[in-house]
């Protein structure tokens, strides 16, 4: 089961939970994990909550090249 959010492939410190959950509700990521930090100190188990997150939400779909592949450019032959 995902949720149809997906993390942030450039917006992250852990891994991208909060950036993704941001750019989806359209808030300030640094905001949001100020928030995120202060629940997490208090009652509120924000640390659980985000692991559960992590493990619900799509990953990002950003391509990473190994060295070993073809960048675009040689692919193409230009």
């Amino acid at each position: 089961m995902h949720l149809p959010i997906k993390r942030s492939g450039t917006d992250y410190v852990i891994a991208g939970v909060l950036g993704g959950l941001a750019e989806y509700l359209n808030w300030n990521s640094n905001l949001l994990r100020v928030f995120w930090l202060i629940f997490s100190l208090t009652a509120f188990p924000g640390i659980l909550a985000y692991l559960v997150l992590w493990l619900l939400m799509k990953k990002p779909e950003v391509k990473v090249y190994r060295k070993s592949d073809p960048t675009p450019h040689q692919r193409t032959g230009h």
